[in-house]
């Protein structure tokens, strides 16, 4: 006679399926109601997720007219930016943006907004455990006015909110040449000199605290400022050139209280000298050991630091890289995904390190 199997604890049941992937957790949850408080808990969520594989994918760079069947125009979505592997979306169609979880097939259509937009962030407040969307966009009827509006996922009220940004129009009023990028529920926005230097360093608006900070920029971290780029290393904002062969990077380890990593990264990029055409790459992002870097005709290379290994990304020209975890998050309002084509191209899976 077969004896029964002993009860496992709840601590060894929890860590086994923290390993385990989205797919299998989701069938979980109807065994039983203590297993499904388990796998909506948020620790339980974020465990898993530092245990999920990274997934690289590619998506268009632009949204394109796509032609469905009897001539029409069918839908697709455009990736803008991710969160704790929730993607931002904007349709071809509508121009509206929803928020997909494509490891639980599960989306949430976000309420309209203005035109204009310069930039949409999705970004993750600790403090309040809250999901939110900040939307920059100029007011042409306003002579270019710029605005910036914050929805609030967690919240009953699905309106947008305006979010004084006085700092940020004294900086466009000067009419300096820049960029606008965002990284992990921070707007950073650049202006450079002639030199290419960032005289007025970087302002930040961080979206947690919806507060401003204005970030000094060392001009002796480069001895020329004309090639330096904005780069992401591994989740952190630096900046970065590529010096006789060798990437230098400056990392930028505590935004709020300006604390610049002590000591520069020096990345040997050996495989220049060899193919001397790539020395026009530029770098612009690296996650887990891998280095992304883009060149003339929007052709770009994954480089593999550790192993110095390069892999040949030509074949996704004007695609934009997007890498995240899958994840187990939902948000209050979501529906299932419906069956419809998709115009993501093929995703790569890295294990986690």
């Amino acid at each position: 006679m077969e004896q029964p199997l002993p009860d496992l604890p709840d601590e060894m049941i929890t860590e086994i399926m923290s390993w385990l992937p989205p797919e299998s957790l989701i069938r979980f949850k109807s065994v039983s109601k203590k297993w499904f408080s388990m796998i909506q808990d948020r620790r339980f969520i974020e465990k898993h997720m530092s245990r999920s594989n990274y997934i690289q994918q590619f998506a268009k760079e632009e949204e394109e007219e796509n032609p469905g069947i009897g001539g029409g125009t069918k839908e697709a979505f455009s990736i803008w930016n991710t969160c704790h592997g929730l993607l931002l979306e904007r349709s071809n169609l509508t121009k509206k943006f929803r928020i997909r979880n494509p490891a639980t097939r599960q989306v949430l259509d976000l309420p309209d907004h203005r035109p204009w937009m310069i930039i949409m962030e999705l970004y993750f407040v600790p403090s309040a455990c809250d999901y939110r969307v900040a939307s920059i966009y100029s007011d042409v009827e306003r002579d270019g006015y710029v605005f910036c509006e914050v929805l609030s996922l967690g919240s009953k009220d699905k309106d947008w909110r305006l979010l004084e940004v006085g700092p940020l129009r004294d900086l466009i009023k000067r009419g300096q040449k820049g960029w606008i990028l965002s990284m992990n529920g921070v707007i950073y926005f650049i202006a450079t000199g002639e030199d290419g230097f960032w005289d007025s360093g970087m302002l930040c608006l961080d979206m947690v605290n919806e507060a401003f900070t204005r970030v000094n920029v060392p001009r002796r971290l480069f001895p020329s400022w004309k090639m330096v780029k904005f780069f992401d290393w591994d989740h952190k904002p630096s900046v970065a050139s590529i010096v006789e062969d060798r990437l230098i990077i400056w990392v930028l380890e505590d935004v709020r209280n300006q604390i610049w990593a002590k000591n520069k990264i020096v990345v040997p990029m050996n495989f220049m000298k060899e193919n001397p055409a790539m020395k026009n790459f530029k770098p612009f992002a690296a996650c887990d050991g891998n280095l992304w870097l883009y060149g003339w005709n929007h052709r770009m290379i994954c480089y593999d630091i550790a192993f110095q290994t390069i892999r040949d990304l030509s074949s996704l020209r004007k695609k934009c890289l997007y890498v995240y975890k899958q994840t187990l998050v939902t948000l209050q309002g979501m529906r299932t995904e419906e069956e419809q084509p998709r115009e993501d191209l093929p995703s790569y899976t890295f294990p986690t390190l």
